[in-house]
């Protein structure tokens, strides 16, 4: 299961990213059940990284998406 978020450039810089990726992670482990989702990004998004990192989400690995390098994180449930 994949993560999106898009925001309109007038609102970057607000937190609204990181609420709604927050919120859909949230969803995904809540009512979905899921054990981990994934998102990406192009490598020099770093704002993008960021909402991915404050969202819980960790960097795995380089990957190739629609012919361009991207990075791929992925979420994962923590039992404890």
């Amino acid at each position: 299961m994949e993560v999106g978020y898009r925001v309109a450039a007038p609102w970057w810089g607000r937190g609204i990213a990181t609420e709604m990726a927050s919120a859909l992670v949230g969803v995904a482990r809540d009512r979905l059940g899921l054990e981990e989702i994934v998102a990406f990004t192009l490598p020099f998004n770093l704002a993008s990284r960021r909402v991915m990192e404050k969202s819980g989400f960790a960097y795995e690995r380089d990957i190739e998406w629609a012919g361009l390098p991207h990075v791929l994180y992925r979420w994962r449930l923590t039992r404890e």
